[in-house]
């Protein structure tokens, strides 16, 4: 599961040894540690993911739900953090085209509202 928040984007996987914990893995330092406060974090340079948490499921689940009772923004595009508001919009534009070319033909748009031609796949 990808995880995009306000205060970080995380990867959470099964653990591969344990069926009782989870591996959240950031790719940006001081992720995890907002996302995830108390839980250790190891540096995996070399990784994928350059930083990863092991964390219990239930503790996964009781801090997911704790974020989305917490919302408090109309849009979350807006609420994301500057340094991270491209990056989190070029997520949303390449899940609009998959919207887009998933649509049924009659449906489709000639052309995304707000995007030029040469954008549009």
């Amino acid at each position: 599961m990808w995880l995009f928040h306000p205060l970080g984007f995380c990867s959470i996987v099964a653990h591969a040894g344990d069926p009782h914990s989870l591996l959240a893995r950031g790719r940006i330092s001081g992720d995890l540690e907002r996302l995830f406060p108390g839980f250790k974090i190891q540096a995996t340079p070399r990784r994928d993911y350059r930083y990863r948490t092991v964390v219990p499921r239930g503790a996964v689940a009781r801090r997911v739900a704790e974020m989305v009772v917490a919302i408090d923004y109309p849009n979350f595009k807006d609420a994301a953090p500057r340094d991270r508001h491209d990056a989190y919009l070029n997520v949303w534009t390449t899940m609009y085209y998959e919207q887009v070319r998933r649509a049924p033909k009659a449906r489709r748009r000639r052309q995304p509202l707000g995007l030029a031609p040469t954008q549009w796949r």
